[in-house]
């Protein structure tokens, strides 16, 4: 899509896997499993705190590198009040697209990761035995950025005492700025560290490097010549199926990345008992994930699809596909409610990005043609894309 996928997210770019019950850091960034905000308890004044607290400190961000700039626009209140528009609703500002700059412009590799912890087994999945795999391969995650470091400060606290609907917005900026800086600096390999399963409480659907990193990397690949290589270290769960752990969690990082990108992504993984002791890299296949027919029927008719990574499409079906009128709602909160062809969204149809910004108007192929695009604010133009491009 050539508007900006907003994903939910948190990073998971420096992001593990909270499950149920534990919540795990990364150089501090918490990994909390996404759509669980029926699950966490949320101390609001806490949170309400933490949200001011990480205000106050991405505003001084803000006005330091208003110094550097030698930007007067930049006040005190500008930066006040542009720093809560990026927590509050995901609004991007020129100067926060230096906030990656030195550990980019020192040539070190982005590691993304889902699935360690500080409860974690001894050299296994522990953040001591993460952080000494970025090390050695001079690696930097979210949390070495001061994107990360605005949200460890004193008072912010990764934002812990929140749901997930009251800081997604932080941490989907921060996902998608990071996305754009790794491609204005033509990353050329992106590693992603996994201990996770497919299905169960904590399930790689549910984290924010499925929901949130993924998506934008992909994005970003659509939109421009990046075209990054990765290499994915996968560490088996003991005791899950071969088909749901391991190296088969990289086929699935393979297709939502190709899903966005809309193109071919290498994607090489290596089978780990730990990080730092792998077997040989393999090329991987995409695989699509399971889907079950719970309502009607999917063949011909009215009927409900769910996949296993979280996505639903409710409408009619023709020849096992989407066509006619339908719903689609995906795992990362995005929504496109409209005419279908063929397996396709085409016709009148509007596509709801998870940070609140909307198309409306025609498709032909899956592909936007003339239309509305409305911003989280409210505000709201007409557009017209050629091949997903504005014109």
């Amino acid at each position: 899509m050539a508007l900006v996928l907003s994903l939910l997210a948190l990073p998971a770019f420096g992001v593990r896997g909270e499950g149920l019950e534990r919540i795990s850091f990364s150089s501090g960034l918490i990994e909390v499993e996404a759509g669980t905000s029926g699950r966490e308890i949320e101390n609001k004044d806490e949170c309400d705190r933490e949200l001011r607290s990480l205000e106050k400190t991405f505003a001084k961000t803000c006005e330091r590198h208003s110094n550097e700039m030698h930007d007067p626009g930049l006040t005190q209140w500008v930066c006040r009040d542009q720093a809560n528009d990026t927590i509050k609703h995901s609004a991007r500002y020129g100067w926060q697209e230096h906030l990656a700059s030195k550990v980019l412009d020192a040539g070190k590799t982005p590691v993304f990761w889902a699935g360690f912890w500080p409860g974690g087994k001894t050299g296994i999945d522990t953040r001591e035995a993460l952080a000494d795999f970025i090390s050695s391969v001079n690696g930097f995650q979210l949390a070495d950025t001061e994107w990360g470091q605005a949200a460890e400060s004193q008072g912010a606290n990764n934002l812990e005492a929140c749901t997930w609907d009251r800081k997604k917005n932080w941490w989907n900026v921060a996902s998608i700025s990071m996305a754009k800086a790794m491609a204005f600096h033509t990353v050329p390999k992106v590693i992603i560290a996994l201990h996770k399963t497919l299905q169960g409480d904590y399930s790689f659907y549910n984290t924010i490097l499925y929901q949130a990193e993924l998506p934008n990397m992909g994005f970003e690949m659509k939109k421009s010549k990046w075209n990054p290589k990765f290499e994915v270290h996968s560490i088996a769960v003991e005791g899950a199926p071969p088909d749901e752990s391991g190296c088969a969690l990289a086929s699935v990082v393979k297709s939502q990345l190709e899903l966005h990108a809309k193109r071919s992504v290498t994607v090489w993984c290596k089978t780990c008992a730990t990080l730092q002791s792998c077997g040989p890299k393999q090329e991987v296949e995409k695989k699509s994930p399971k889907a079950k027919c719970i309502k009607g029927s999917c063949r011909h008719g009215q009927g409900t699809k769910v996949w296993a990574d979280g996505n639903k499409y409710h409408g009619t079906w023709k020849k096992g596909k989407p066509n006619g009128r339908g719903t689609m709602t995906w795992a990362n909160g995005e929504e496109y409610q409209g005419s279908w062809k063929k397996g396709k969204m085409d016709g009148m149809g509007t596509y709801t990005y998870a940070n609140g910004e909307k198309y409306r108007g025609h498709w032909k192929k899956g592909k936007m043609g003339l239309g509305t695009h409305t911003d989280p604010n409210g505000d709201v133009w007409y557009v017209q894309y050629e091949e997903d491009h504005l014109k």
